[in-house]
């Protein structure tokens, strides 16, 4: 019955409709038909171009001492992620480490090696913790590196990492020129080597993304990156599902 309805309504909208402006019109009711599909998909369109620019966002932090973020008088280094997202969408970085022509002294590069820590250890640019956990190794200042994080809130790696909803993660660097391993100042301290990135809260069912969840939420190290410097987006399903709505538009338009 559901389904007999669901097939007769079209006709019998196209029916009403193509009574009141057929006179008007001189068009068939499959020309009408055309309209009403064209007008919901406008609307339809309409909304995604509100809202794509919310989508996932990839975006590039590049840890050197010459990145203007990490200045002291800006916010730069306070970065919102998953803001906006759609369930099981998650936002995405790039942590892009030092990289240096051949030829460069040893000591004028720059290495670091990046903690994910505590707010009183972000605070006072010391690590307190006798094991930190370790997001980035930066060793290799002749060969261009990057580690990718997944702001996802579940994974089912055991110590994984998990980023929950409305809760702010602290990223920094205590490294020194002289002492890689260095735990206390460094150049968190000197050149405020540190990044936040807060986590927006979403009113998601959190036993449904537990379940959605295949995939271990884990940083993964690549050595191999085409960029422009800055943050930027790349296409996610939002900017899929506009170029398809788009693509059938147009399609419609041709034919009438």
């Amino acid at each position: 019955m559901v389904l007999e309805y669901v097939v007769v309504l079209p006709d019998l909208l196209c029916r009403l409709v193509g009574q009141g402006i057929r006179p008007l019109l001189g068009i068939p009711c499959a020309k009408v038909t055309s309209c009403l599909t064209l007008v919901l998909l406008i609307c339809f369109e309409t909304v995604l171009l509100s809202t794509v620019s919310d989508c996932t966002k990839l975006i590039y932090v590049h840890w050197n001492t010459t990145n203007p973020m990490f200045r002291i008088d800006n916010t730069d280094h306070i970065i919102d992620v998953n803001k906006g997202n759609i369930p099981f969408e998650y936002d995405q970085v790039n942590i892009i480490c030092p990289t240096y022509t051949p030829g460069t002294h040893e000591e004028d590069a720059e290495k670091y090696i990046i903690y994910n820590v505590s707010k009183e250890e972000y605070d006072s640019c010391r690590i307190t913790n006798p094991n930190p956990r370790i997001i980035a190794i930066c060793d290799k200042p002749y060969k261009l590196m990057y580690f990718t994080i997944t702001f996802r809130s579940f994974t089912p790696q055991p110590g994984g990492l998990e980023f929950q909803p409305g809760q702010d993660y602290y990223f920094i660097s205590t490294s020194s020129k002289e002492d890689l391993h260095r735990r206390i100042g460094g150049r968190c301290s000197s050149n405020n080597m540190k990044v936040v990135f807060k986590v927006c809260c979403r009113p998601e069912d959190t036993h449904a993304a537990r379940v959605y969840e295949k995939h271990p939420n884990e940083v993964v190290k690549n050595e191999e990156l085409t960029y422009s410097s800055g943050r930027q987006s790349v296409p996610s399903s939002c900017t899929v599902l506009l170029f398809y709505s788009t693509t059938i538009v147009l399609g419609l338009l041709v034919g009438l």
